[in-house]
């Protein structure tokens, strides 16, 4: 599936980010299509011979990934979650935060050229902040989120380098930089919607 104007511009900034900083955050509403755009990064790592590791905080998560990247760049996911186990050959390794910390040892610090964090709001925690410091002297790490602002006052930037890309739901309606209101794609339309969006799905 092609990417939207608004999803070139985030792999754009995040390309550029990397020319000064190994750990960004890329912020954007629900719905606004932040997995497709890791599924591209993590394609364009595998093209440089690069492995990515997406960490989630849900067994939901992982296979709704692994199905988003198959989907979105052809891309097949190993899982590394409770009874699973995947493969180190595996180009994409998608696992539970809770799993990856209990299975260190397996994964070498050197592993992975890319470290994505799903839900992002959630990485500066000390499970998260574990896994992700295992791997990140030599990956580089992007955490995506909707919701930036923890109920418990950390801040991301006590961990986090660079905002690559922020942007509101406000910028995607009205008048917005990035407002839109149609799409050939059906399942788009309804992830627009569900994001509060009025969006017309045209053949």
């Amino acid at each position: 599936m092609n990417c939207r104007p608004y999803q070139i511009a985030m792999l754009s900034a995040v390309r550029s980010g990397w020319e000064e900083f190994s750990k960004q955050v890329l912020i954007a509403p629900t719905g606004c299509g932040k997995t497709w755009v890791f599924c591209h990064m993590a394609k364009e790592y595998a093209d440089q011979g690069l492995r990515t590791l997406v960490l989630v905080d849900q067994s939901e998560l992982a296979f709704q990934t692994v199905d988003k990247m198959q989907r979105a760049v052809g891309l097949k996911c190993a899982v590394e979650k409770a009874e699973m186990s995947a493969s180190r050959e595996a180009v994409v390794v998608v696992a539970t935060i809770q799993s990856m910390m209990s299975r260190l040892d397996k994964w070498p610090s050197d592993h992975f050229g890319l470290v994505i964090a799903d839900e992002g709001d959630k990485s500066i925690c000390e499970s998260w902040m574990r896994v992700l410091k295992h791997f990140d002297g030599t990956a580089n790490v992007c955490a995506f989120t909707a919701t930036p602002w923890r109920s418990d006052k950390k801040n991301l930037g006590t961990y986090y380098e660079n905002i690559a890309f922020e942007a509101t739901l406000f910028d995607f309606i009205g008048d917005g930089k990035w407002a839109f209101d149609e799409t050939d794609d059906p399942e788009v339309a309804e992830q627009w919607r569900r994001a509060g969006l009025n969006v017309e799905v045209v053949s």
